[in-house]
């Protein structure tokens, strides 16, 4: 493949780009399998009947969101290859590999939700996903991302509440891995110093395999069908009550039901 500048990158069309993105996505056989049963490329959204219909240069946003999640998805599985161990390494060297591998993944798997309630959000409303700005009584409020997508989602008619319930599991997931790592302190620092760290973690993985198992939903939603069953998972949050509530469409207890899944989402 032909090296490009950024200046020649901002001027190829949106064809040429797209075309360009999903050969770097197919570049190589390690996930190709994965992949396309998922559709997880970039000209499967682009030709989808919502995303055809926008502005030239929105389709452009939707199309760096989907290849920047893509891309962060084919990282994470490169990182669960083994590492390979020089002779003589020690019990401490391999813990330190852990670490760095747990909490890249955890850290990527965040950017990965960012990218997914970015590109649903500007595929049905056309705006870019920001936080917030509401004027209150007491002054100037601003609400993160996901209250902003959490007020989306309750809107009337909005098919993309399906992803709820999804998103949810998401939050509450960064909630207990990411937040403590980033906001608080590390427990992946202690794990080493107890040297009882060796294998991933496979929770590390679940808000990746959350997102990245939605794509063709994302597909179907945006090209005005029915999304046919879904998936389910062993934890607090009932899929099925979910799916029957959104497909009968009593829109106070979908919204009753979202704070519920949702709370404090600022």
């Amino acid at each position: 493949m032909e090296k490009l500048t950024e200046e020649d990158i901002k001027n190829l069309d949106n064809a040429k780009l797209i075309k360009r993105m999903d050969e770097i996505i197919q570049s190589d056989s390690l996930d190709m399998r994965e992949l396309q049963i998922l559709e997880l490329n970039i000209s499967s959204i682009m030709d989808t009947k919502k995303v055809s219909a926008l502005e030239e240069n929105f389709k452009r946003k939707i199309a760096y969101a989907s290849f920047g999640m893509i891309l962060q998805i084919k990282y994470n599985n490169l990182s669960l290859a083994p590492h390979p161990y020089y002779p003589g390494d020690q019990q401490i060297i391999k813990q330190i590999s852990w670490a760095e591998r747990t909490q890249w993944m955890i850290i990527s798997s965040r950017i990965i939700l960012e990218y997914f309630m970015s590109i649903i959000y500007m595929i049905e409303t056309g705006k870019v996903l920001n936080g917030t700005k509401v004027i209150t009584e007491s002054g100037e409020k601003i609400y993160s991302k996901f209250e902003t997508v959490k007020r989306w989602l309750k809107k009337p008619d909005n098919k993309f509440n399906y992803f709820a319930i999804s998103i949810a599991r998401a939050k509450r997931y960064s909630s207990l891995k990411r937040d403590p790592e980033i906001h608080a302190s590390t427990k992946i620092a202690k794990k080493v110093l107890t040297l009882s760290a060796d294998e991933l973690d496979d929770s590390i993985l679940d808000l990746i395999k959350i997102i990245k198992n939605q794509w063709p939903s994302v597909i179907r939603l945006a090209n005005n069908e029915r999304v046919n069953g879904y998936q389910i998972i062993e934890d607090e949050f009932n899929d099925g009550e979910w799916y029957d509530l959104i497909n009968s469409g009593d829109q106070e207890k979908i919204i009753s039901k979202i704070d519920e899944m949702m709370p404090n989402t600022n």
